[in-house]
């Protein structure tokens, strides 16, 4: 009988932990809708990215080592991987005139369309 009784609790267990607990909210649960996800993910990729490369550039740096740096800007960003690989990808040009200003990131992500405030050229 209680060989029983613990096979049930360890079933029940296990459903509950396939089905319920251990689940991640999806955006669309969380009640944030996805667009608004989506421009998050953008705005901190590319302030990653930006950050990654002011700190592993120094002052002043060539047009060649901001090229080869923001090349591996996304390397280490995890989930965000490719929201930063595309994003660089699309704005590479404007983001190196940019690093080369005095701007700091987020005035950057903002003037590139990646944050809050007027965008350009969101298609990504």
């Amino acid at each position: 009988m209680s060989a029983v009784f613990i096979l049930c609790i360890l079933v029940a267990f296990s459903v509950w932990t396939v089905n319920g607990k251990n689940q991640q909210p999806q955006p669309e649960d969380t009640g944030i809708p996805v667009r608004a996800t989506r421009e998050a993910d953008v705005c901190l990729a590319c302030k990653k990215a930006l950050n990654y490369v002011k700190e592993n550039t120094g002052q002043n740096p060539s047009e060649s080592k901001l090229k080869t740096t923001l090349g591996r800007a996304c390397s280490s960003e995890g989930k965000l991987f490719q929201t930063c690989k595309d994003f660089v990808k699309q704005h590479r040009q404007a983001l190196l005139r940019d690093l080369q200003t005095t701007d700091n990131v987020t005035k950057i992500c903002v003037k590139e369309g990646a944050c809050n405030g007027v965008s350009k050229n969101r298609h990504f």
